[in-house]
Formats: C-alpha cells, sequence, structure tokens
C-alpha cells in the first residue's frame, strides 16, 4: 500500500504555529491568497515555483521548496483474511 506524504505542508504548518504567525498574514508575506496557502498547508496544492522561493526566502531556508515534493511511502497492506 502506497501513502503520500507531505512534509513542506507538515514543515510550514509547524513553523508558522513556531513564530506566532497565521496563514493571513504569511500569505501577504509571499504573495498569494488565504486560499491558495490553505490548500498548500491541506496537501491539495503544492507551491509553484515563485511561490516555493518565497517560502524559503520567508522561513530563512526552513522550510525549502523540495519540502513539498511529494514522496511515497510503502506500506505493508493489512492482512484481508484477518
Amino acid at each position: 500500500m502506497l501513502t503520500n506524504t507531505n512534509k513542506g505542508a507538515t514543515k510550514l504548518r509547524r513553523w508558522l504555529a513556531d513564530n506566532g504567525k497565521v496563514h493571513a498574514w504569511f500569505a501577504d508575506r509571499i504573495g498569494c491568497s488565504p486560499a491558495h496557502l490553505s490548500n498548500i498547508l491541506a496537501g491539495r496544492d503544492l507551491p509553484g515555483a515563485e511561490c516555493g522561493r518565497k517560502i524559503r526566502k520567508e522561513t530563512r531556508g526552513k522550510v525549502h521548496p523540495s519540502d513539498f515534493l511529494l514522496q511515497v511511502e510503502e506500506q505493508e497492506a493489512p492482512d484481508a483474511a484477518a
């Protein structure tokens, strides 16, 4: 069984919380809509190249554009006979 993980969304949510920043403030700082940022944080959207660069700059490199690349993790499927 394969599961998509989005390390970037998790890291960005953590950075926002650790730094006491609200989504609307951060969206304004990186030049995207709050709705788009919300979708990025929920894993429904990925940031484009420019948005990714701005995220990296605003977080001082704590969240990198490559963090948003979807990574596939393999997990064992539950036993169907159980």
